[in-house]
């Protein structure tokens, strides 16, 4: 039986956001945007300080990507952890990294209390979908998503 691979979770500072842009222009499916715009994103998360980015590094190089978010339930009176972004490089796929990712956020969730960790996918990411049913995330039938979008940024 072949050794587990090593996939370490790594919190984004500043130093990182270089490679962390590079995954998050992936994740938008903005690849003629520039590393720059992305940069700035990350920036203004981490000076924000209303979520967190988490890098899964493997072997060499960072191949995954995760963003989280706090809010709460006011009807459960406890926090509530978004996952806002999941993704991992297509040269990553299938090497465990989103499975640690979503392990990770699993175990802030529990660790802080939290009365549920939600997502959103979209209904055609079968993988993405797959992954979560793993884990017994349960999609909600009867809820929807509204947004109100605001600003352009």
């Amino acid at each position: 039986m072949e050794p587990e691979p090593k996939i370490e979770m790594i919190r984004m500072n500043k130093d990182l956001i270089p490679e962390a842009s590079n995954l998050l222009a992936g994740y938008l499916h903005a690849y003629d945007r520039q590393q720059m715009e992305c940069a700035q994103i990350l920036e203004r998360l981490l000076d924000d300080q209303i979520a967190q980015c988490w890098l899964a590094r493997f072997e060499k190089g960072y191949g995954g990507l995760m963003i989280l978010a706090w809010s709460f339930s006011v009807s459960m009176g406890l926090p509530v952890l978004r996952v806002e972004a999941l993704y991992t490089l297509p040269a990553y796929r299938k090497k465990g990294l989103a499975e640690k990712l979503l392990q990770h956020a699993i175990h802030i969730a529990k660790e802080h209390g939290a009365a549920r960790l939600q997502l959103e996918t979209d209904d055609n990411n079968v993988p993405a979908r797959t992954l979560y049913a793993k884990y017994g995330f349960k999609c909600l039938p009867n809820k929807k998503v509204y947004m109100l979008l605001l600003s352009k940024k």
